[in-house]
């Protein structure tokens, strides 16, 4: 009795729930915080952070939020972006103890903030604008001609010089068939138009992920906070109006379908995604090796490309299969950063070596392998999407730091806590080195 009573039996520190709660809509309001501080900051003076005001800031390109902040150079949003990491750790942290109201106001307001802001850290929302005014304006088709032979049209002035002008499109159909709407609203409306439906299939993927979490069974908070509140998805994507977004709505719109047991429309949707953007075949491929009714699920998908494919080519005729060799020539690029390539400079070569290259694709090749294999014997086909798409970013030469939003919904929908884990450390990766000279 005396032993027992000289060493108690530890237990464990429990923190009260109220006091979870409170660092988790803490941690969600420094969020909305230093986002309004981006936005405006963006929107004060032409800086690197809105690349396409390097010649021109006008009021339309600026938007709402100018004359409320202050000057912001790429530094002061690097130390700006680690806090919003930090502080998307602690309240994913906490997210199962936020009040659901706090969780979907913030997931709001963020988009909102992001879709007022100017285009952040990139021009690809010009580039899309040029494929469309290359095609409506120039009467020239996107998948065989190039941005470079319209050298005097306005939106030149809003690409970076180190955007591709001299590649065909490489953007799906379904993407491209709405170009003579954005040239029929203007060039200040379309460019809008483009932040608007980029925050809305944001959004859309956040509000599809909390059901297809609660139909897992699972408090849809952490997986809604998972994805919404996260820096890159809000910043790069949603601030940048990158066309990834949409790809996602439709890739979570599948996974929704296939937990809701319509596989035969769930194949559709994810030919849909495919056809937006080639890296939403992932979900697909494992969702045909490692799903349950997967004979419906492969109907759907051929169903569904023979009537996007044919809905296509009467659109853009056989020019459009003058897609594939301009994506195969993508991926064979090299962009400014990537595992591959900064792992070259720590070797002393500018671009990716050779071997590196040819390692990266090992990597990736055996991964698709052996994570197929286990998708068909486990059926946790989610999961395998997840690394196989986590592989995808750490092998690839062609990398940015919006590619982070493929990922996302399926570590947020994923069983493994190891692959949540990988997400956030992925997160802090890309973010950091997107922001090295």
């Amino acid at each position: 009795m005396e032993a027992t009573a000289l060493n108690p039996r530890r237990r464990p520190l429990r923190v009260p729930r109220i006091s979870r709660q409170r660092v988790g809509v803490a941690g969600a309001a420094g969020l909305m915080l230093v986002s309004l501080i981006v936005a405006a900051g963006a929107a004060a003076y032409p800086t690197r952070l809105v690349p396409s005001a390097r010649f021109m800031f006008p009021d339309w390109l600026s938007g709402p939020f100018a004359g409320f902040g202050t000057q912001m150079h790429l530094l002061a949003f690097a130390g700006a972006l680690t806090v919003m990491i930090a502080l998307y750790v602690v309240t994913l942290t906490h997210a199962r103890d936020v009040p659901i109201r706090w969780v979907i106001g913030t997931v709001a307001g963020l988009h909102a903030v992001f879709l007022l802001a100017p285009p952040l850290l990139s021009t690809d929302i010009f580039g899309y604008l040029a494929h469309a005014r290359l095609w409506s304006v120039h009467d020239l088709n996107p998948y065989t001609n190039v941005v470079a032979q319209i050298p005097g049209d306005p939106v030149n002035q809003y690409l970076s010089y180190t955007w591709p002008k001299a590649l065909p499109a490489p953007y799906g159909p379904l993407l491209l068939m709405g170009s003579p709407i954005l040239v029929a609203l203007g060039f200040a409306a379309g460019m809008w138009a483009l932040k608007l439906a980029a925050a809305a299939a944001a959004l859309g993927s956040v509000a599809l992920v909390w059901i297809a979490a609660r139909r897992l069974g699972r408090d849809p908070r952490p997986a809604a906070a998972f994805v919404g509140l996260n820096p890159l998805w809000l910043t790069w994507a949603v601030g940048g109006a990158h066309n990834d977004l949409p790809m996602v709505l439709l890739f979570v719109a599948g996974i929704c379908l296939v937990v809701a047991a319509r596989p035969r429309l769930a194949g559709g949707v994810l030919v849909a995604a495919v056809a937006v953007k080639a890296t939403a075949g992932i979900v697909l491929v494992a969702l045909l090796c490692g799903g349950e009714r997967r004979v419906r699920v492969l109907v759907g998908a051929v169903v569904g490309s023979v009537v996007i494919g044919a809905l296509s080519l009467a659109v853009f005729g056989p020019d459009l299969l003058n897609a594939v060799p301009t994506l195969l020539e993508q991926g064979q690029g090299s962009s400014r950063q990537s595992v591959p390539r900064d792992l070259s400079r720590l070797l002393g070569s500018e671009d990716p070596l050779p071997v590196l290259r040819h390692l990266g694709t090992a990597v990736f090749g055996v991964s698709l392998i052996a994570l197929l294999a286990w998708a068909v014997r486990t059926r946790r086909w989610i999961d395998a999407a997840g690394w196989l798409t986590f592989v995808l970013l750490a092998t690839t030469t062609w990398l940015h730091a919006w590619y982070i939003v493929g990922l996302l919904p399926l570590a947020a929908l994923s069983e493994s806590r190891r692959l949540k884990v990988a997400t956030v450390v992925m997160t802090a990766v890309m973010g950091a080195v997107q922001l090295t000279p």
